[in-house]
C-alpha cells in the first residue's frame, strides 16, 4: 500500500516525539563525557607513572652516580612533560653533580622565577654558587632559607661549608653553634666542627676532588740571546679509596738567536696516596729524551703534610733532567737530591721558603735556599701588600755548562704590589727592588715585576702571567722576559 494511503494510526506510531529525542542526546552525550573523562584520567594516571618511574630510575642512577645516564633519561621526558618542576629539578641536580654547573643554576633560576618560595631550588642553586666560589651570593640564599626556617639543617651546613672556605672562622663557628644546638646529632655538622678544629681542610683536600686536566705555554728570552718555549701539560686522576695518579710531560724547544736548536722531552707518572687528612704521599717514575736522542730514566719521591692551619710542608728525593738553555741541553745534566717547601697563605700573611740540596750529572752541586714574606692589607676585592724576599744559591764548580751557575748569587728585595678580585677574575701585581750579588761581588741594582692573571669560568680556570727578571750567570745578570699562559679543566 502507498505510503501516502496509510492509515493515520499507523503514521503516528512511527514518529519519535520531540521530547524523546532530546532526551535521547541527552544520553548520547553523557556517555561521551564519560568515555572522555575514563580516558583522560587514564591517560593522567599513566604519565603519572611514567613521571614517577624517570625520576625512580634517575635516583638509582645518582646512587651509582652514573649521571650521564639520568640526564638523558630526564631530558627525554621533559620533551614530553616540559612544564614538569619534580622533572626540572632533578635534571638541574643531575647537572650539579655532573660539574655542569652553569646548566644546573640556569634551571633553579628558572624554578626560582616560577616560584620564589621553592626551598629545594634555592638550596641547590646556592651550592652551585658555591661550587662557583661566588660564596656571598651563595650565603645569600642560605641565610634567605635560614630565615624562614631557623631548623635548616642543610641550610645551616652549607653557609658554615662556605665560610670556612672564605676562611671566616669565627663566623663559622658561631653558625655552626646555633645549628649544633638545634642538631646535635647531624653527622655533616659533626664534620664541620672537625674540619674546624684541624684548620679548615677538607677530607681529602690534600689530592683533587675532580679530576683535572692542565696545559701550559711559557716563552724565555733573555739578554743573552737565549730562548725557550716550554709546553707543559699535567693530568690529575681520582683513582679511589685513597688513590689518585699524575701524569706530566713537558718538552722544551731551546736554541740561541741565530744559532743551534735542541728539544728535550720528558715524562713522568706519580701515584699519590693520601694516608689521612694530614699526609699525603707521592712516588713515580719517568723518562727523558735529550737533544742527542739518549735516555734517561728520572724518578720522584714527596711526602706532603698539613700539619697545622693553613701551613704546607714539602719534602721529597728527586732525579730530574737540567735543560734550562741549548747549550746545557748538550750535557745531558740530571739533577738529584733533596729539596723542600714550605707554603703559609692567608688573607693576611703568605710565606713561601724553598731549599735544595742536589747533584748534578757533570759532578757540580747546587744548593739553593729562599723565601718571600708578603703582609696583606685590604679587603678581598682590593689589598696592598708589602714584604721581602731573599735568594740564595752556591754551586761547588763554576763549569760555565750553561745552566747559570755562578760560584755565589745572593739576593735581597723588598716587595709591594696589589691584589685584586672581582667576581671570577683575580690579579696580583708585585715589583720587587732591592740588590743582588754574583761570585761575592759588590751588590749591584736589581728589580723584578711579576704580573699574574686568573679567571675560572664553570669547569675551566685560564690564566695570564708575566715576569720580568734577572738570571744570574758566571759573566754577569742578564735581564729575562717570560710570558705564561695556562688553561686547565676539571671534570
Amino acid at each position: 500500500m502507498p505510503i501516502g494511503q496509510m492509515p493515520t494510526s499507523v503514521v503516528d506510531a512511527t514518529v519519535i516525539a520531540p521530547e524523546t529525542i532530546n532526551k535521547m542526546r541527552l544520553v548520547q552525550c553523557g556517555w561521551k563525557a564519560l568515555v572522555v573523562l575514563v580516558v583522560s584520567l587514564a591517560s593522567a594516571t599513566l604519565h603519572a607513572q611514567t613521571v614517577d618511574q624517570v625520576l625512580a630510575q634517575s635516583a638509582a642512577d645518582f646512587r651509582q652516580q652514573n649521571y650521564k645516564h639520568a640526564i638523558h633519561l630526564l631530558e627525554e621526558q621533559l620533551k614530553q612533560s616540559p612544564s614538569d618542576r619534580r622533572l626540572r629539578m632533578e635534571l638541574g641536580r643531575a647537572y650539579l653533580y655532573d660539574h655542569d654547573d652553569e646548566r644546573a643554576m640556569r634551571i633553579f633560576q628558572e624554578l626560582l622565577r616560577e616560584e620564589p618560595s621553592n626551598r629545594l631550588a634555592k638550596l641547590e642553586l646556592a651550592r652551585a654558587l658555591g661550587y662557583q666560589r661566588e660564596y656571598e651570593r651563595s650565603n645569600q640564599f642560605y641565610r634567605e632559607l635560614l630565615d624562614t626556617n631557623p631548623n635548616d639543617e642543610a641550610a645551616s651546613a652549607g653557609l658554615v661549608r662556605n665560610l670556612i672556605h672564605q676562611r671566616r672562622d669565627t663566623e663559622a663557628r658561631a653558625e655552626l653553634d646555633r645549628a649544633l644546638s638545634r642538631h646535635p646529632e647531624s653527622a655533616r655538622l659533626q664534620d664541620l666542627k672537625s674540619r674546624l678544629e684541624s684548620g679548615g681542610r677538607e677530607n681529602g683536600s690534600l689530592e683533587a676532588k675532580r679530576s683535572r686536566l692542565q696545559g701550559t705555554e711559557t716563552f724565555f728570552t733573555d739578554s743573552a740571546s737565549n730562548r725557550m718555549w716550554r709546553s707543559w701539560q699535567q693530568l690529575d686522576t681520582k683513582i679511589g679509596y685513597g688513590f689518585a695518579s699524575r701524569l706530566q710531560m713537558e718538552e722544551r724547544s731551546l736554541w740561541v738567536s741565530g744559532g743551534p736548536k735542541a728539544n728535550v722531552i720528558s715524562g713522568i707518572e706519580d701515584i699519590r696516596y693520601r694516608v689521612n687528612r694530614f699526609l699525603l704521599v707521592d712516588a713515580g717514575g719517568g723518562l727523558v729524551r735529550f737533544a742527542d736522542s739518549s735516555h734517561k730514566a728520572l724518578y720522584r719521591g714527596e711526602l706532603e703534610s698539613h700539619p697545622w692551619r693553613r701551613l704546607r710542608l714539602i719534602a721529597g728525593f728527586s732525579r730530574l733532567p737540567v735543560s734550562p738553555t741549548v747549550r746545557a741541553s748538550q750535557f745531558d745534566l740530571l739533577r738529584e737530591g733533596w729539596y723542600g717547601h714550605a707554603n703559609w697563605n692567608s688573607s693576611a700573611w703568605r710565606l713561601d721558603a724553598h731549599w735544595s740540596h742536589q747533584h748534578y750529572s757533570d759532578h757540580n752541586l747546587a744548593r739553593r735556599e729562599g723565601a718571600e714574606l708578603i703582609r696583606w692589607l685590604g679587603g678581598p676585592r682590593l689589598s696592598i701588600g708589602g714584604g721581602y724576599e731573599f735568594n740564595h744559591l752556591r754551586f761547588s764548580q763554576n763549569l760555565l755548562h750553561g745552566y747559570f751557575d755562578p760560584n755565589t748569587y745572593q739576593s735581597h728585595l723588598g716587595v709591594g704590589g696589589v691584589r685584586l678580585q672581582y667576581k671570577k677574575f683575580r690579579s696580583e701585581y708585585l715589583a720587587r727592588v732591592g740588590g743582588e750579588s754574583i761570585s761575592a761581588a759588590p751588590y749591584q741594582k736589581a728589580w723584578e715585576i711579576s704580573l699574574r692573571n686568573s679567571a675560572r669560568l664553570g669547569n675551566w680556570d685560564l690564566g695570564a702571567d708575566y715576569s720580568y727578571f734577572h738570571l744570574a750567570q758566571n759573566t754577569g745578570a742578564f735581564t729575562a722576559h717570560m710570558p705564561h699562559v695556562f688553561v686547565a679543566y676539571s671534570f
